[in-house]
């Protein structure tokens, strides 16, 4: 009994010490500044969300119809151009090959850009014409201001991509930071301002503009530091160009449909019940999706150093298990502690929302939300990283698509309950796929080099095992 003692304490006191270690490295490479200014980020937006709508008073419900569409027509921003730096930049060694890359997605993208401004241009302002209004209530207009902000956001998000592929976390917090309390305070200010005049959407615009060229100045100062970005560009081949758009447009493909998840219910939803009710829902939805932050900081960590050993199966899925306990943890005790204070929670959007329902539904989507943080997220990304993105829009599709057939069926048999647990349902199904692919194709990548990896005399020649530094 003793020695059973001594044996679950003694591995109790090695957990707690590699535990420590890992901190002390998340520490020196600037995870924690990227989760501290990830919840900045997070708190910031939450004051923004109730300070925003009391400024813009009437205009509100227009402005946020055209932020509605702006948000779907970045889905294809550079076509998917920020992508590839944050892949082919941290695969490649050499200084002037992430450069190389990191010039071509920039001109690229910039040139797609250019393609769909006039696109949407088109597809915004010519049905006008017939009398046809895609966009109503006047947020056309508000709309066709915002477009140009396409360029400013490509921009800020590739070079943020390209201070992640060379490992300076801490600069890439900063200038998160900056950027959102500039994003979120300067409109804010600005439509103010702008509302004596009548013009309070356009002094909202104006100050989002300012918040881009604000941070895109102290960020363009960042990189410049970066040995990579003072390198000569090496000259890419007609193959290595067509293989980073090829990887790119799967990205944006993969992407736009895991996005299709949230807005399938809202759909269904929207047709299947009242208002009120529908309320709820999306209510209920806010703080259990919001903690998601938590895997979207340990994502952004960890992204360049599976991307940098793409190759090794073994080190792959070691790490991702590590990955995945780690998150587990977490979100299990602030999943926990969100479903024993789901009535004290939803009072702080109103005593109206302190119903049945919408403490019922808050208490899935904190389990909902756990699964996808724990597994879905974390696995998408590393399937990402290591280049296998063809699986990652099979998934979405097939996710997506089983999806809004459970959603239908359990609201149609379960009511507004049956929706929720329908999404809890599709995150699972794709949760597991994700996993078993990704073992799947590391026994894959171990299996060839057994076979490729093997001396002269037909002994094996073992690699040194990395660990994420």
């Amino acid at each position: 009994m003793s020695f059973e003692a001594d044996s679950i304490f003694g591995a109790l006191k090695n957990r707690i010490k590699s535990g420590k270690k890992l901190a002390k490295k998340g520490s020196r490479n600037g995870f924690f500044h990227i989760l501290g200014g990830n919840t900045l980020v997070k708190v910031v937006s939450a004051l923004s969300v109730l300070l925003f709508p009391r400024i813009m008073g009437d205009s509100y419900g227009t402005f946020k119809l055209a932020d509605d569409f702006l948000s779907y027509l970045l889905i294809a921003n550079g076509l998917g151009m920020t992508n590839v730096i944050l892949r082919y930049c941290s695969a490649f060694d050499t200084p002037q090959e992430q450069k190389s890359y990191f010039n071509f997605a920039i001109k690229f993208g910039i040139i797609s850009d250019i393609a769909l401004l006039l696109v949407y241009g088109l597809l915004l302002y010519l049905p006008e014409l017939f009398g046809i209004y895609i966009v109503r209530f006047g947020a056309d207009k508000i709309l066709g201001l915002m477009l140009f902000s396409l360029f400013l956001d490509f921009l800020f998000n590739s070079m943020q991509n390209f201070l992640r592929t060379n490992r300076e976390n801490k600069k890439y917090a900063r200038s998160s930071v900056i950027f959102s309390l500039s994003y979120a305070l300067i409109p804010c200010i600005l439509a103010a301002v702008f509302s004596a005049f009548g013009l309070t959407m356009q002094g909202a615009v104006l100050g989002r503009y300012i918040a881009y060229v604000i941070v895109l100045i102290i960020i363009f100062k960042t990189i410049r530091s970066i040995p990579a970005f003072k390198e000569k560009p090496l000259k890419l081949s007609r193959t290595e160009k067509v293989g980073a758009i090829k990887y790119a447009l799967n990205t944006l493909i993969a992407n736009a449909f895991s996005l299709m998840m949230p807005y399938n219910e809202s759909i269904v939803l929207s047709m299947m019940v009242s208002k009120l009710l529908y309320n709820d829902f999306k209510v209920a939805q806010l703080v259990p999706a919001s903690i998601q932050f938590i895997s979207s900081s340990v994502v952004v960590f960890i992204y360049p150093y599976f991307a940098k050993n793409y190759t090794d199966g073994k080190w792959i899925f070691k790490n991702t298990k590590k990955v995945i306990l780690g998150i587990s943890a977490a979100m299990g005790i602030i999943s926990l502690v969100g479903i024993i204070f789901s009535p004290q929670i939803v009072l702080v959007f109103g005593s109206r929302f302190k119903t049945d329902n919408a403490i019922r539904l808050m208490r899935v989507f904190f389990i909902t939300f756990a699964i996808n943080s724990a597994v879905r997220l974390p696995v998408g990304n590393i399937l990402a990283a290591i280049g296998e993105v063809r699986f990652n829009i099979a998934n979405a599709i097939f996710s997506s698509t089983v999806h809004i057939g459970i959603c239908w069926a359990m609201t149609y048999s379960f009511g507004i309950n049956g929706a929720a647990y329908g999404l809890l349902i599709g995150y699972i199904i794709s949760s597991v796929a994700a996993v078993i692919y990704l073992r799947y194709y590391c026994n894959k990548l171990e299996r060839r080099k057994s076979n490729s990896i093997v001396s002269l005399d037909g002994e094996d020649i073992e690699a040194d095992e990395k660990e994420v530094q």
